[in-house]
């Protein structure tokens, strides 16, 4: 059993190394397992079955319908109106339009759920205006990494729906669960570009004067956001709508948004929007298949299992084993994908985490924090390729200035590990 799951992770790995793409090198390894351990062949006959019982549920339909979602908003205009609103009311401040390049990726996160989504929209309408002031490169370029790295947390986030469709957690309470880390993270990332730029003004000038009536006049832009967020979270939060229902009525208040708000949205952006959709569908529901057939093997090897009882018979604090969970995942997201990440590592952690009695929901925000690290660290983190792609920015301040917010990131880790409350109360009032 240990030599066989030894050979197929390092198998992955290698897979991985040369260029093969996930899903493919997932059901590879697998299918090569299975016939070690069961003898031959018929331990492929449960693959056909797995791919059919677990993408029919109607928690793996939140996947497509959040996904088109997205792919419509993103091409509405709401981005510039969200950044617009907070570079009119933070601009004065030390740091100013750095601050509203992260306050727009929040905000902006709560429609997409995806980190590169928001790196990429907000960063081609907030760089230039921070260029054009003088920002310092390394605090701009860091304030739309760490920025957009929000977007994986703060809900609806593909990475919690895909960790909610592997373990079979709700995805209604991951959503709500991550509202308010995400916002203290947020909130400590304005806070660090205030204090830099109270130190070296230089960084970060103030941009020009608003009038307080064009401030208020600018708010007027949020409500579509307003909306959109009470549809999704708020029917979740008051019982009136499961996860998938809230998807739909997601999907549909962006299109009417994006017809009669925005006018940007025809007939022929529709359809490009849906096919947009449905590639990165596609994709997404491969990657997880593959990780249900990963996962599958190592239900068969037992292995999940025999680590959980080894680990939990070492006597150690259960601490000490999330801090290992932890750093293991760090590790990884120097070199691996989101996605790859969490199927990799979900079939053993999530057991050993419940054998060790913690909550699923705590357990799920901590991972999405994980990932969001994930996508700012070098060499792969996706955010930066993101920014490097949209920008003439060396990759050299690029990462560095992303450190001090993936810095940010691993304390609000540390915060959230030690106070669940924070991820937790909420979920507690639901109806």
């Amino acid at each position: 059993m240990i030599l066989t799951t030894l050979i197929i992770i390092c198998s992955l790995l290698f897979f991985l190394f040369i260029g093969l793409p996930v899903a493919f090198a997932l059901l590879l390894v697998s299918l090569i397992g299975l016939y070690i351990m069961e003898g031959g062949p018929i331990g492929w006959f449960a693959v056909s079955s797995i791919a059919f019982e677990r993408t029919i549920s109607l928690g793996f339909l939140t996947i497509p319908l959040f996904v088109l979602m997205a792919s419509v908003i993103n091409r509405s205009g709401m981005s510039r109106d969200l950044f617009d609103i907070a570079s009119k009311w933070l601009g004065r401040l030390p740091g100013g339009l750095a601050q509203a390049t992260v306050a727009g990726c929040a905000a902006f996160g709560a429609t997409t759920g995806s980190s590169v989504a928001c790196a990429l929209t907000i960063g081609k309408v907030a760089l230039p205006e921070m260029e054009r002031y003088g920002y310092g490169n390394r605090l701009a370029t860091g304030a739309i990494v760490g920025g957009g790295a929000l977007g994986m947390l703060i809900p609806p986030s593909l990475s919690l729906i895909t960790y909610s469709v592997i373990t079979d957690s709700s995805l209604g309470q991951l959503f709500i669960a991550a509202a308010i880390p995400g916002l203290i993270i947020a909130i400590m990332c304005m806070a660090y570009i205030s204090i830099v730029c109270i130190l070296f003004p230089t960084q970060g000038p103030k941009a020009t004067a608003v009038p307080w009536i064009t401030k208020i006049k600018a708010l007027g832009k949020s409500w579509p956001l307003i909306v959109l967020v009470l549809g999704v979270l708020g029917s979740i939060y008051f019982g009136i709508c499961t996860a998938t229902e809230s998807a739909a009525v997601g999907v549909l208040i962006s299109i009417v948004l994006g017809v009669f708000v925005y006018r940007s949205l025809d007939l022929k952006s529709l359809f490009q929007a849906a096919t947009e959709a449905a590639i990165t569908t596609a994709t997404i529901s491969f990657i997880v298949y593959g990780g249900f057939v990963f996962g599958h093997f190592f239900t068969v090897t037992g292995i999940a299992q025999f680590v959980s009882e080894k680990v939990v018979a070492m006597n150690v604090s259960p601490w000490v084993i999330l801090a290992m969970m932890n750093i293991i995942m760090l590790g990884l997201g120097c070199f691996l994908d989101v996605g790859s990440i969490l199927l990799l590592t979900m079939p053993t952690f999530y057991p050993l985490a419940m054998q060790l009695g913690y909550d699923p929901i705590w357990f799920g925000v901590l991972m999405a924090l994980n990932l969001e690290i994930a996508v700012m660290t070098p060499p792969f983190g996706l955010n930066l390729y993101v920014l490097r792609n949209i920008s003439d920015m060396p990759m050299r301040d690029i990462i560095f200035g992303s450190m001090p917010f993936a810095s940010i990131y691993a304390i609000g880790l540390v915060i959230v590990a030690i106070v669940p409350s924070l991820s937790l109360w909420l979920t507690h009032t639901m109806k």
